[in-house]
């Protein structure tokens, strides 16, 4: 199933409710998993094994830099290859292959405010998800419009 309409436009105006649900790999209805990608300022994209052989390509479905690339059956560790306008490639984790890094149970003990250690929560934590070593960034801001996370790791955009 190609990107919806909707989910673009929310996605593009950081209004998309739940992203997981659209981007990074998707066992589809006709059993092909499909990797979904939004990579501005991409003009192809690739998707590598853990060996850096390349899998799939994909040029942009969509003129803001969204991307579907198929995968094999079995999809395990990959990573992602950019191609800029400006030259040059780029090789990436795709942050949409990670679970969510918090738990049911601690949202759930956050929200009705009895968890009794929130600072582990909220911030910028230390962390490794499928042997990818990073940072885990979560806040509380039930009225925000938009949270954005900026630094040279997405070029400060």
């Amino acid at each position: 199933m190609p990107f919806r309409t909707a989910d673009i436009e929310a996605l593009l105006g950081a209004r998309h409710r739940d992203p997981f649900a659209v981007l990074g790999p998707h066992l589809d209805d006709d059993g092909v998993t499909r990797v979904r990608v939004f990579q501005p300022g991409a003009t192809a994209l690739e998707l590598l094994d853990a060996a850096a052989a390349v899998l799939g390509r994909s040029v942009p479905q969509h003129a803001a830099g969204f991307f579907e690339l198929i995968a094999p059956a079995g999809l395990g560790d990959y990573r992602l290859r950019a191609h800029w306008q400006s030259g040059g490639a780029q090789v990436f984790d795709d942050p949409y292959r990670h679970p969510p890094l918090l738990g049911a149970y601690d949202l759930w003990l956050f929200g009705e405010g009895t968890h009794l250690r929130p600072h582990r929560l909220l911030g910028a934590e230390p962390c490794e998800s499928l042997g990818v070593r990073g940072t885990r960034f979560a806040v509380w801001a039930p009225h925000a419009g938009a949270v954005s996370v900026v630094g040279d790791f997405n070029f400060w955009d």
